[in-house]
């Protein structure tokens, strides 16, 4: 037996001797101070056996630095859990301010203002990441407590109903925030102008990530002071019309050198990377597809695009001279089929067709794709042949049906290499922009 194991042993024993001796004594006559005297020893006796047991775990041996990326990965509330578990994991949490720094306030008023103060106490001078809700002006100690720790904030977001937000000082916050990198604000309805054009302008130097919710006027409004910002993100709170203006241009606007290379074009939001940055505009207008597709520039430099339109446009796409990756959703490829245009891809070199099973039962089998209707997709929209065939077709998530004709058009013959994969991580985003680098 292990030197560890017979410590253990005898302090259980040492427990159970003392839990007796001391069960026997409080039916005599003994003293109150004899009883006391064997609980502590018992006690001893307990600590020993738990300390003996802790340094056998392997959660123990972990390091400081490792135990800190682990807490990391959890929620806010099971971070507060592990500090009740034992002494080190207590030590180790405390000690790492970034487990503290990303602070909630404004919901549950009663209960959330503490923490946030307790957050902000044990987050050291970590740079903060801060979501303030439904903030109006007579929250007076979250306003302050926001404000007394905006020169460390680096990222910001703020919503709330209109009444709220006309009443909070969005300049006041910004002003003290030189080193903001990231911003999230949503107007909530509010038709007062904030300012927020000439604060980006003015008082963000550092201003890296921004993210806007709110009325086509408003962003509209917003959208020039953000060309030199990377990462830009636009949601429109309205539902659009056929008169409600694009915001694609404006948001697009930016060095001429800085061209779109990735695309993801819907019916529900486009994403497009540029060299330098990143630009999505949820809930597009038809006048936002209409500039995309009739007057852009911007397929002239893509290199990849994922593609999850539920209706194609009525006329041909605009020549894609660098595209080499394409993704096609499988519950579209009979839209594709009915396009009747030709897309002029000359640099095409792979066409997937795939299922992204996010959200759905990875126990269902994969969905079958008509090879006539694939065949009739290759040859007519993308121009494939017996002497020009496409490189490499990707099937995720999805497999070509068993059945096929004699005489009919054959898949094979349009391709010279068919990769068919089951993955159920598998994202098509990252799939298409890190093949697109690869080539």
């Amino acid at each position: 037996m292990a030197d560890g194991d017979r410590e253990s042993v005898a302090a259980l024993f040492e427990e159970l001797a003392c839990r007796l001796a001391l069960r026997a004594l409080s039916e005599t006559g003994a003293p109150s101070d004899v009883a006391h005297t064997l609980y502590t020893i018992a006690r001893r006796g307990i600590d020993k056996a738990a300390r003996s047991y802790n340094s056998r775990q392997i959660a123990v041996l972990l390091p400081a630095e490792l135990l800190g990326i682990v807490f990391s990965l959890l929620s806010m509330v099971d971070r507060l859990r592990v500090l009740c578990v034992c002494r080190q994991w207590r030590t180790v949490g405390l000690a790492d301010c970034l487990l503290w720094n990303h602070i909630r306030i404004g919901i549950s008023r009663s209960l959330r203002l503490p923490f946030a103060e307790w957050q902000v106490q044990h987050s050291g001078l970590a740079p903060l990441h801060i979501e303030a809700y439904s903030l109006d002006s007579i929250d007076a100690a979250y306003t302050n407590l926001i404000a007394g720790t905006m020169s460390r904030v680096e990222a910001l977001s703020i919503s709330g109903t209109a009444a709220q937000l006309s009443d909070l000082d969005l300049a006041r916050f910004l002003a003290m925030s030189p080193r903001l990198e990231s911003l999230r604000y949503d107007f909530g309805g509010n038709n007062k102008d904030p300012g927020l054009s000439s604060l980006l302008v003015s008082s963000l130097p550092h201003l890296r990530n921004v993210q806007l919710i709110g009325t086509t006027k408003q962003l509209l409004v917003a959208l020039p002071a953000l060309h030199a910002v990377n990462v830009v993100n636009i949601e429109r709170s309205e539902f659009t019309d056929d008169n409600s203006p694009a915001l694609l241009p404006s948001l697009l606007t930016r060095d001429a050198s800085d061209l779109p290379v990735n695309g993801l074009i819907g019916d529900f939001d486009i994403r497009l990377q540029l060299e330098r940055g990143t630009r999505t505009l949820v809930r597009p207008s038809l006048a936002d597809e209409t500039w995309l597709f009739y007057e852009s520039t911007v397929f002239r430099s893509l290199t990849s695009l994922v593609s999850v339109l539920q209706t194609l446009p009525n006329r041909p796409f605009p020549a894609a001279p660098a595209l080499r990756v394409v993704f096609i959703a499988d519950d579209t490829l009979s839209e594709w089929r009915d396009y009747g245009f030709t897309w002029t891809t000359p640099a095409l070199r792979t066409i997937c067709i795939g299922c992204d099973l996010d959200g759905i039962d990875d126990r269902l089998d994969e969905s079958p794709i008509d090879r006539l209707e694939l065949g009739i997709v290759l040859r007519n929209v993308f121009a494939f042949s017996a002497g020009r065939r496409l490189p490499i077709l990707s099937l995720r998530n999805v497999l070509l049906s068993d059945t096929e004709v004699e005489g009919q058009l054959r898949v094979e013959d349009l391709v010279e290499a068919v990769d068919v994969v089951r993955d159920l991580d598998w994202e098509p985003c990252q799939w298409a922009e890190s093949l697109a680098s690869g080539i």
